[in-house]
């Protein structure tokens, strides 16, 4: 039985979420228009909602997104209608800023104050945007192709991550490297509709997020160091040496079929090569962080698990993960 969206709600403060959803039977509809009209409307709820996106990627049949939830802030009204801008209709939104300056210019303070309660709750919550954001997407893409119904299969699936820079980067370079894994491009720069791609074409977005997560936690560093930060990461590629040349000879020696006969065989490869398989743990893993994370999510948690269970953290199979845990083992299918 699947949890409450609730059970991932774990912390008053900001959260961190990696986010999947597919296309029903894994068509493959969403083309380059499609893309486009997604990420617009996904930023217009990022400035709606709080909600803020650190790195995407957009694929024909599905796509992941890295989120942060911030936690809830009271907004003045003046706050909420700007808010309101960029995904209301205007005559709609005239309507919504006429009837509240009436109940405040009146007294009806606790008209006021539920019409607005009406709008914020839609903010800060992930799935609020999700819904929207799927919703939204849906529609446009029903009226385009003229066709009904159903465009998602099932709910999205979000796991929890730890806020430290070691489990976003790691997460992050994951969603980033999925056009490489798919074998659309040699080199994931080369893909616009990731947040690595958009970031390495300069748009400012993009880099800003990424700049957030860098591995060195230096906030020193200009954007482009970080993005050269955050590139040598998505590579494991030692910082000292020249990026380029190594690149080219990581790129080209990879063999994701070889690499999955090889941990077959020996049950492990090194952290680069698991990045570059398609690993469950990132969409099924339901929390992933350090231990002590995991576990006092599991202590918190504890009524929704059985009596026999005494701990949280679960072991990531198939390397070292350089400290990150599950809370789930995923006994099977763990990489393809």
């Amino acid at each position: 039985m699947r949890k409450p969206r609730k059970f991932l709600k774990f912390s008053d403060q900001a959260q961190f979420f990696h986010v999947t959803s597919r296309i029903v039977n894994g068509d493959q509809v969403i083309g380059p228009e499609e893309k486009v009209f997604f990420l617009k409307t996904m930023r217009r709820l990022e400035v709606f909602t709080g909600v803020r996106i650190i790195t995407y990627c957009l694929m024909d049949n599905h796509f992941h997104l890295l989120i942060t939830v911030p936690a809830p802030i009271s907004l003045s009204d003046k706050e909420i209608i700007q808010r309101m801008e960029p995904l209301y209709a205007k005559p709609q939104l005239d309507l919504f800023k006429e009837e509240l300056e009436n109940a405040r210019n009146h007294g009806k303070h606790e008209l006021a104050d539920l019409m607005c309660r009406k709008v914020t709750r839609r903010m800060f919550d992930l799935s609020m945007f999700m819904k929207d954001l799927k919703q939204r997407f849906t529609q446009w893409f029903n009226r385009r192709h003229s066709r009904r119904g159903t465009l998602w299969e099932e709910r999205f699936r979000s796991v929890l991550l730890e806020g430290s820079n070691h489990v976003l980067m790691t997460t992050g370079a994951y969603i980033d490297l999925n056009p490489l894994r798919a074998g659309i491009c040699n080199d994931p720069k080369d893909y616009p509709y990731s947040g690595y791609g958009a970031a390495m074409k300069g748009h400012q977005i993009e880099l800003e997020r990424i700049t957030t997560i860098n591995p060195e936690k230096n906030q020193t560093l200009s954007a482009s160091a970080s993005l050269d930060s955050y590139r040598n990461y998505l590579y494991s590629i030692d910082p000292r040496k020249s990026f380029h040349d190594e690149t080219a000879y990581l790129l080209a020696s990879f063999d994701r079929r070889k690499a999955l006969k090889e941990l077959e065989k020996s049950g492990t490869l090194d952290f680069w090569q698991l990045l570059r398989c398609r690993v469950r743990y990132f969409s099924s893993g339901t929390v992933l962080g350090s231990r002590s994370f995991v576990d006092s999510f599991f202590i918190d948690k504890r009524e929704y698990f059985g009596p026999h269970r005494t701990s949280g953290a679960r072991g990531m199979k198939g390397g070292d993960w350089l400290g990150i845990y599950s809370l789930r083992a995923l006994a099977m299918r763990r990489f393809r």
